[in-house]
């Protein structure tokens, strides 16, 4: 009966293979920890054939011992090693088959009371045939994917049939038998116990990979109207506006219904399929890293993604991967100018929701957006929003808005009743779609408007590749840790969200400036950003082809040494690999010449150029401002550098997000300085002084190009300083002095050096005038009036060290020879 048995399931085995094709995470057996020498026993949610079928396929695939075979245990010779946590039907209708325990799990367990040195490794398997994010209203539907609830034969029958080419496999991080029985002498109790363990972890991965049981989109919007928070909010909208109950209670209705998401599985399943081949149309391939840790933590936490902001695709791709890695969609906030006709309906039903880009001053829309998110958050589903706000078109990163993230803070702070966990991605493209749109808005156009037609003709008009995407998932930012330290008094003071605590304005901005640093110390470094790292550094974008080498190869041996972190990614393909590659994509030009190849870019790629440049620039600011300090002079004592670069770095620190604050970068330059000597861009000699390379030298060249990745922004820094200075005694109005230094720096840049999007963010002024208020350098009257104060005159003395003469000499003089 055995063998017949076999053959049966290797027959059907077949069968089912034949249509069927399955995703098995993790990918590997080593993944999963198990110990060779441990009987291994797999834990499913219920009796299925098809089921362990698959199981057996992939244990097979993985070097896994067989589900078919017997587990071999004392008391009982059972088929297979699989034990299901839901009893198998009675064949006696009228019997109560909730009670019954199950004898393969008393026969393990009586295995271990008799053998204290045994122990039985449980693996919990979860198989989904297809997935949905919440359940459908039509009947069909639900026969599409797999939800919560257990499928009988028929419908298990036409969801293999539909969805057999879209099977998750999930294995958990196996349980040890013998620790979970600990402390239960009661064979009864211990039974109850390791079910109760097994149904809990079966539940915990269904929904980290289908989300939560959410109900319908119009039953979500019934329940948030009747909530305490909406009533008040509806009460006080009619009395302020003079309106009945009933107007201002369809007024709520309005915006619940502009905002929930309407999610649909088939929807879903669509969307997957075109995005699947939008990427291998268009791109070549997506580089996913360190997902690993949000698989891990999904099981526990409410996960908040917070991704960079670079392009419309970020919406898109990343929903993708999270997607493909068996993890469950996210409710993704997006700006309600993407609510077009045809479009906002299939993003709403892809998981969108939409929310306007300010309503400042309307409670009501307000009260509805935070209880909508509140319901999100507290029931376990997560949420993907960008905390810049808007996309960068300079390719920094912006400063985090409070909006959104304040809303989370708050949500939690009323219920903390599950851990809250910011995940921040870092995103980088090769080849960005929007790039020339970017230049021209920064340039003074206005920014065109979506509309459907728009739409539909920019994806008509996308020709060729794109290259590779990056997505790597940064460490971690765990809410009830950040509150801790930057308010410890949570934990102790009942939170009131209609008084909120003055605390919490400061601990919102400390938590977005944690996830903008985290994104920074998780960045990609790519051929096309590299090497555009090292060409707009020189004075006509262009450099020899071994020069180009070298410079590359500097660059990421400075990294390798784990300077920056160990998330940063590192390019895996060789220098020369790099620049070719760099050059089938039409992103770098090559010009021969007799004493060797010399590559570059053209005026209008240049310019583009500094986008890409800008993603990594933050990875290579200390270095940077290391060899600064060897602009003007050839020798400088180790504590003096050490000195120059900390008077500079708070301000580099917050405009780019730097992973060292600023009290605690000493020995980060320490380390760098010895990363630096031991690559021959700096000699040290006795008593701790540094010289840098002998003129004329290879080295010399490069510590000069390492400079001037950074001189740029000092410039700018130091022109805002000099105009102030320009004025000593006066006020100057804040908006005055910003547009000064604005048409001052464009005037700099035609004058030295290429003209870069750089220069037409104004924002950029915007955010160090911010930057000398805060630290003291500069007050502020209640008319915005500025003036310089002495410490920032003192420091200037130092800080102009790290100019070339030349520059900071043209700059001292456009500042007396203009008028604000």
């Amino acid at each position: 009966m055995n063998r017949l048995r076999r053959l049966l399931d290797l027959v059907a085995r077949r069968v089912l293979y034949a249509g069927v094709r399955s995703t098995v995470l993790p990918e590997s057996a080593e993944a999963l920890g198990i110990k060779a020498d441990v009987p291994l026993c797999f834990v499913a949610e219920s009796r299925s054939w098809s089921n362990l079928l698959v199981m057996e396929e992939e244990c097979s695939r993985l070097g896994l011992p067989s589900p078919l075979k017997s587990l071999g245990v004392r008391g009982g010779d059972f088929a297979h090693s699989v034990y299901c946590v839901e009893p198998p039907p009675s064949w006696l209708f009228w019997r109560d088959n909730s009670a019954r325990r199950s004898a393969m799990l008393d026969a393990m367990l009586a295995t271990l009371r008799d053998a204290p040195e045994q122990d039985v490794q449980l693996l919990p398997v979860s198989i989904f045939w297809g997935r949905a994010p919440a359940r459908e209203k039509h009947w069909l539907k639900v026969l599409f994917a797999d939800t919560w609830s257990i499928a009988g034969r028929t419908r298990k029958l036409l969801t293999i049939l539909i969805h057999g080419r879209h099977t998750l496999v999930n294995f958990s991080e196996p349980l040890s038998l013998r620790d979970l029985i600990t402390g239960q002498p009661e064979p009864g109790a211990a039974h109850d116990k390791v079910r109760a363990e097994l149904v809990h972890r079966l539940s915990e991965q269904r929904a980290v990979t289908l989300g939560p049981d959410l109900s319908h989109r119009r039953t979500l919007v019934r329940d948030l109207l009747a909530s305490p928070s909406m009533d008040a909010a509806i009460s006080q909208e009619a009395e302020e506006h003079g309106v009945t109950r009933e107007a201002a209670q369809a007024r709520a209705r309005k915006y619940l219904y502009e905002i929930v998401a309407a999610s649909s599985g088939i929807t879903i399943q669509l969307l997957f399929r075109a995005l699947s081949y939008f990427w291998n149309r268009f791109y070549d391939g997506i580089e996913v890293a360190n997902v690993e840790d949000v698989q891990r933590l999904a099981r526990e936490h409410t996960l908040i993604y917070v991704p960079c902001h670079r392009s419309h695709v970020d919406y898109l791709l990343l929903a993708y991967v999270i997607y493909q890695h068996g993890l469950a969609l996210p409710s993704i906030a997006a700006g309600r100018n993407l609510n077009l006709p045809l479009v906002g309906g299939l993003l709403r039903r892809g998981g969108a929701f939409f929310i306007r880009r300010s309503f400042r001053g309307n409670r009501l829309y307000s009260t509805a957006l935070f209880e909508y998110l509140h319901m999100l958050t507290s029931r376990g589903a997560a949420i993907e929003y960008f905390v810049e706000g808007g996309r960068s078109r300079t390719g920094r990163s912006l400063r985090a808005k409070p909006g959104m993230l304040a809303m989370t803070v708050r949500s939690f702070l009323r219920a903390p009743n599950k851990p809250l966990a910011f995940i921040p991605v870092y995103i980088g493209y090769e080849k960005l779609i929007e790039g020339r749109s970017y230049l021209s808005e920064l340039r003074g156009r206005k920014k065109k408007r979506e509309t459907l037609i728009g739409t539909l003709r920019s994806i008509m008009n996308l020709r060729g590749r794109f290259g590779r995407v990056y997505v790597n998932f940064a460490e971690p930012i765990f809410l009830h840790q950040s509150l801790d330290v930057l308010a410890p008094q949570w934990r102790t003071e009942r939170y009131d969200d209609a008084q909120r605590p003055e605390w919490l304005r400061p601990v919102i901005a400390g938590i977005g400036t944690q996830i903008m640093t985290h994104i920074g110390a998780a960045a990609a470094l790519n051929p096309i950003n590299l090497i555009a790292l090292v060409l707009m550094a020189t004075p006509r974008q262009s450099l020899g082809d071994a020069e180009l080498g070298e410079q590359l190869d500097l660059y990421t041996q400075l990294l390798r040494s784990g300077a920056y972190g160990d998330r940063v990614l590192l390019p895996a393909a060789g220098t020369a690999e790099s620049i070719a590659y760099a050059e089938q994509m039409a992103m770098l030009k090559s010009r021969e010449h007799p004493l060797g190849t010399i590559r570059y870019f053209d005026a209008d790629r240049a310019v583009l150029m500094t986008y890409y440049r800008n993603n990594v620039l933050h990875l290579f600011a200390l270095p940077s401002m290391i060899a600064c300090c060897f602009v003007n002079v050839r020798v400088m004592s180790r504590e003096k550098v050490a000195r120059l670069v900390a008077l500079a770095y708070p301000f580099l620190y917050r405009e780019l997000f730097l992973r060292w604050p600023a009290d605690e970068v000493g020995a980060a330059i320490d380390a760098t300085i010895g990363h630096m000597v031991e690559a021959g861009l700096l000699i040290e000699r006795k008593q701790h002084m540094l010289r840098r390379p002998g003129p004329g030298t290879a080295l010399a060249q490069q510590l000069a190009l390492l400079a001037r990745v950074v001189q740029p922004l000092l410039e700018r820094y130091y022109m805002i300083v000099a105009v102030l200075q320009r004025h000593p005694a006066e006020r100057l109005a804040r908006e005055a002095l910003e547009e000064h230094c604005f048409l001052l720096t464009q005037r700099l840049a035609f004058l030295y050096e290429l003209e870069t999007p750089d220069f037409y963010d104004r924002s950029l002024f915007d955010n160090f005038v911010e930057m000398l208020i805060d630290c003291g350098f500069v007050t502020v009257d209640e008319e915005q009036r500025l003036t310089l104060e002495l410490p920032l005159r003192e420091i200037d003395e130092d800080v102009r060290l790290l100019l070339s003469s030349q520059v900071r000499h043209t700059i001292l003089t456009m500042a007396r020879s203009t008028q604000i």
